[in-house]
């Protein structure tokens, strides 16, 4: 992605209030004002998303996050998530339709789709696995176009269902997305599917295929793979994170261990490679969509 000039905002204080030049993609108002009903529909780190029914009677998920005009750093925070989702064009990928700013709050405009909870699933490993293989397609796009997505996980998915009542996974929520050449210092992202190096700050596509194992694991078992190794099903950030600074070998849980068919072996395979310590011996995008294919057709 080539630098936008807007990327160097500046805001300007004459007397008497604030002026903030805005890139053409953000349109000034408030959509709901163009909305006959608006439900809270769920919070998150970034925004909190709204169900709404357009005048038109189109249902829409409006994401509302706060920026007041002297929040510089936010204000540029924002337009980027924006900027990239605006470029979506991949069919598991969720677009960001319409971008409005109120002068104190933004709202990204998407379609809405329906979380991706065991209880829409598919029961079969296959259907699963095709649902995860649309995710890899998904990643592998974003990392084609120099975009990581930095929060690959289930809540972050969801399944969305076109006009021909075909439905399909989607990838959503792109908060914590950044450039492959940006530099990098903060560890950003959720604690459960984090690889040991994003620890230190270090992204690369090899950090998203370990994200997207956790989330395998996730979808297969109901936990997240790291989640596995404590006793509770569930632990602090402090003990998760030590767990993953001081991994030696792929976490592997053993639930995975146990299936000694040509598939079970596969899957195990898989994990192995994707969960590599050494990045560098990790999975990369067409080896993971080459085993899955094979995986798939072994069900």
């Amino acid at each position: 992605m080539a630098a936008t000039k807007w990327q160097n905002l500046r805001l300007e204080l004459p007397s008497g209030g604030t002026s903030l030049t805005l890139p053409d993609f953000v349109k000034h108002g408030d959509p709901f004002d163009e909305c006959s009903q608006v439900d809270h529909e769920d919070s998150g780190a970034h925004g909190v998303v709204y169900r709404v029914v357009l005048l038109d009677g189109s249902v829409k998920a409006v994401k509302v996050i706060n920026a007041g005009p002297l929040q510089t750093a936010k204000i540029l925070e924002v337009l980027k998530e924006a900027e990239i989702g605006l470029q979506m064009k991949h069919t598991h990928l969720l677009p960001i339709k319409q971008v409005w700013y109120d002068g104190t709050r933004f709202f990204l405009v998407m379609d809405l789709v329906e979380p991706l909870t065991k209880e829409i699933l598919p029961q079969s490993l296959k259907d699963r696995l095709a649902l995860f293989q649309q995710l890899v397609s998904a990643v592998e796009h974003l990392n084609s176009m120099g975009i990581l997505h930095r929060d690959i996980k289930v809540q972050n998915c969801g399944i969305l269902v076109d006009e021909d009542g075909t439905q399909r996974l989607v990838l959503y929520d792109f908060g914590e997305a950044c450039k492959l050449s940006d530099q990098f210092t903060d560890c950003v992202g959720t604690i459960l599917h984090i690889a040991p190096e994003v620890l230190k700050a270090q992204y690369s596509d090899k950090s998203e295929i370990w994200a997207l194992m956790s989330f395998l694991s996730e979808m297969l078992t109901g936990k997240p793979m790291i989640l596995h190794f404590f006793l509770a099903g569930k632990a602090s950030r402090f003990a998760v994170e030590s767990k993953i600074s001081k991994l030696t070998e792929p976490p592997i849980p053993e639930v995975f261990k146990t299936d000694k068919s040509p598939a079970g072996i596969l899957l195990l395979h898989i994990l192995e490679r994707g969960l590599a310590i050494d990045p560098a011996e990790r999975l990369s995008f067409q080896e993971l969509e080459s085993h899955l294919q094979n995986l798939i057709a072994l069900l």
